[in-house]
């Protein structure tokens, strides 16, 4: 718990960033780089794909209101739902497009610099219902990615698992 100074009565708030966090949020990207390489933390979006893992909105939610910055939290919300379609999470699928109200056919690149969206993510790691879900909220499978459209990836991955 930290004091806070900003009324006459001390009162005590929790404390919500580790020291790199706080440096980010306050644009100190410097010291931010040299406390991250210092002290060998997971990155934001490590700890928040852990925190996904968990499939728990409420924490998802948490760890996303703690971030002051509106950028920082709808780029976050952005990576959480390439995430939850990554891990298959309908309910975190759900959260992110209602919510946050982020464009189902949103484009992202994947770190083998291909465009990918929410519903290539899906079909890539081979999670059939959350690509059915997307399908059903209206992605367009005609988006192109590494392998054309939706139907072409998913029948890369479908022959190349066989």
């Amino acid at each position: 718990m930290v004091p806070a100074a900003s009324t006459s009565s001390t009162q005590l708030i929790q404390k919500a960033f580790n020291a790199y966090e706080y440096a980010r949020e306050l644009k100190r990207n410097n010291l931010a780089d040299i406390i991250r390489q210092r002290s060998r933390l997971p990155s934001l979006k490590q700890r928040f794909a852990r925190i996904l893992q968990c499939n728990d909105v409420r924490r998802c939610d948490t760890f996303i209101q703690r971030l002051r910055n509106e950028t920082r939290q709808r780029s976050l919300a952005k990576d959480g739902l390439f995430f939850a379609a990554q891990f298959g999470s309908i309910r975190l699928l759900d959260y992110f497009l209602t919510h946050w109200k982020i464009d189902i056919n949103t484009q992202q690149q994947s770190n083998d610099n291909f465009i990918t969206t929410p519903l290539l993510t899906a079909i890539t790691y081979n999670q059939s219902e959350a690509a059915k879900f997307l399908l059903f909220r209206h992605a367009d499978p005609s988006v192109k990615g590494q392998y054309d459209n939706a139907l072409v990836t998913a029948f890369h991955y479908q022959s190349s698992n066989d």
